[in-house]
């Protein structure tokens, strides 16, 4: 083989050669074999042909024409920028042919005539000559006669296919040419403005689908809430006929009228039945180094979030200070104070010569005009509302005994209690003694008080209740599957109610002087605490990172998740509900029907 023709063949640019028989070279016994992948057709002077596969070695005469062309399919690639589909669009197309020539002596011959004016043919030319033979016109046709819709996404290949092989230019370029179209390797169709399009209708589709599911939901509420009315019509009806039209009776002599099962349906919804004393107006949570409020009825968005200074370290705790319309927020060596509608700092209390420790302040409260705040670390600390410099340690441990010290509560008797490991004391601050109520049966994790009584959760799940005038009575509420870490107490009438988280069974109350448990919300996480007001309950999940929300209009035992951690960054450390006092209308006209 001479070196021009060994070196055309060896360029993966070309597609076919056509040499005399005196190039081609000759051995001693017999000329070269055709090369792999390549397919031969052998023509003499007087019009004879025959082919030359590849391996067998042509016997040539100097006078005899050989065409090689390469024996497999060959890419080409055609593209216009510009068509327009039958719907107006405008469309970007890119398609990848392949073609080849099959091993016939005409279709080889055919290749020679047309195509081989050069004695070579490269991709590039055999590109040109395949697009404008009518492939590209087949191409345009193509999309030029269907919409948009039917050329992009769905494959389409087969069509353009199909289509390319009854074009009647394309067909006579293939005949003339000794080709055959094979496949279409790939076909890309895109248009910016179906694109746009086609997102404008599938908006508009999601938001119908949307207000579609809103009304769902909304029936299935409203579907939901007329199921639990029409059950609590007839247990209502009970009372009515059992109080004989007496407003001076109360809840303790209607109860024994009734069923147990229909004793556990009033009053797990007791609380959605009564007016509101108060109604809550924000949502307020520590997450991370910030403060955020969100709102009650769509608990899902961020309302405002506040920075806070990182003077005093990370931030542990939230409440509320009516009285002056701020904030406590406990961080780990004092006590930020900030204003309820701006989240702007107001105040600062700060513990002095105090190192920043790992923990923080856990539990603040704010009685008459002083600041009351524990610390497992710091102990027990108090601070005028007006003279924020002037701080007071009330209790501190030694040598890391105690080691938790938590849960400031109002007694209301005057005295301020807390926790210190498992005992409880009270601060009275007329006289400044500090005096030991009682021990539980383990570290206590929440307090909460109504008139005498003190109730407490501790670690091993045990709820307590403790007489305040008679500190060593105690007595076992309830017992919980893990521990207690929140308590909030309620009164309706003459019934008292204690709402504790309970872990997978969501949140439950407890009627203490009826000896009933009730469960009043159901959460598809294990809850660890929970806050309530007279029309809302709110629950935080085991791994801090979302609230449940539910309100007294929900139609089931179901919230509203709040995903703190993913609006924020953060898990939540804790929750303040902020309340005002319901209209006139909404209070209480009769002692049966609402709450003192």
């Amino acid at each position: 083989m001479t070196r021009d023709v060994q070196s055309s063949m060896a360029d993966e640019n070309v597609i076919a050669v056509c040499v005399g028989g005196g190039d081609w070279p000759r051995g001693i016994l017999s000329t070269a074999p055709i090369p792999d992948r390549w397919l031969g057709l052998i023509e003499s002077p007087d019009g004879r042909r025959r082919l030359a596969p590849s391996g067998e070695a042509p016997r040539l005469s100097a006078d005899d024409r050989l065409t090689l062309v390469r024996n497999r399919p060959i890419a080409i690639a055609v593209r216009d920028a510009d068509l327009v589909s039958r719907c107006g669009h405008g469309i970007e197309a890119a398609a990848e042919i392949l073609v080849r020539w099959n091993a016939r002596e005409d279709d080889l011959a055919a290749l020679r005539r047309t195509l081989l004016h050069a004695d070579t043919l490269t991709l590039e030319a055999l590109t040109r000559a395949v697009a404008d033979g009518g492939a590209l016109a087949a191409l345009r046709a193509f999309v030029r006669e269907r919409n948009a819709e039917s050329l992009i996404g769905p494959d389409v290949r087969e069509a353009f296919l199909n289509e390319l092989r009854q074009s009647e230019a394309a067909r006579r370029f293939a005949f003339e040419a000794g080709l055959t179209f094979e496949r279409v390797a790939r076909l890309d169709l895109n248009s910016a403005s179906f694109a746009r399009e086609r997102s404008a209708r599938q908006e508009a589709q999601w938001r119908v689908q949307r207000i579609q599911a809103r009304e769902m939901v909304e029936q299935a509420a409203a579907a939901a809430t007329k199921r639990r009315l029409d059950d609590l019509a007839g247990v209502m009806e009970k009372l009515r006929a059992a109080s004989s039209g007496d407003p001076n009776l109360r809840w303790h002599d209607l109860l024994p009228t009734l069923s147990p099962a229909e004793r556990g349906r009033l009053l797990e919804n007791l609380w959605r039945l009564t007016p509101d004393r108060h109604t809550t107006t924000a949502i307020v949570a520590v997450a991370g180094p910030q403060v955020v409020w969100l709102d009650p009825s769509e608990p899902g968005r961020l309302v405002r979030r506040a920075g806070v200074p990182e003077d005093f370290g990370g931030l542990r705790c939230v409440d509320a200070c009516p009285q002056r319309d701020w904030l406590l927020v406990g961080a780990a060596s004092g006590v930020w104070a900030l204003d309820t509608e701006s989240g702007a700092v107001v105040a600062r209390f700060a513990v002095p010569g105090s190192p920043t420790p790992r923990t923080g302040f856990n539990t603040v409260l704010a009685v008459d005009d002083r600041l009351y705040a524990t610390h497992s670390t710091l102990g027990f600390w108090s601070w005028p509302l007006s003279s924020p410099e002037d701080a007071r340690p009330l209790f501190e441990p030694h040598d890391g005994v105690p080691r938790s010290i938590r849960c400031t509560t109002d007694l209301g008797d005057g005295r301020i209690g807390f926790a210190a490991d498992d005992c409880l004391h009270a601060y009275d601050p007329r006289t400044g003694e500090l005096a030991a109520l009682g021990t539980a049966d383990g570290t206590i994790h929440s307090v909460a008080v109504l008139e005498t009584s003190a109730y407490v959760g501790t670690e091993s799940g045990r709820v307590m209740q403790l007489n305040l005038r008679q500190p060593e009575d105690w007595w076992q509420v309830h017992r919980a599957r893990g521990s207690v870490e929140s308590i909030v107490a309620r009164r309706w009438n003459d019934l008292r109610e204690l709402v504790i988280p309970a872990g997978p069974d969501g949140a439950l109350a407890l009627y203490p002087d009826e000896s009933i448990t009730a469960h009043v919300l159901e959460a598809p996480v294990p809850i660890r605490r929970v806050w309530a007001t007279d029309d809302m309950l709110v629950a935080l999940n085991e791994n801090r990172d979302r609230l449940i929300v539910m309100g007294s209009l929900a139609p089931d035992r179901r919230g509203r998740e709040a995903p703190l951690a993913r609006l924020t960054g953060h898990t939540v450390q804790d929750v303040c509900l902020l309340t005002r006092a319901a209209p006139p209308a909404d209070r209480p006209a009769e002692p049966i029907s609402g709450a003192a």
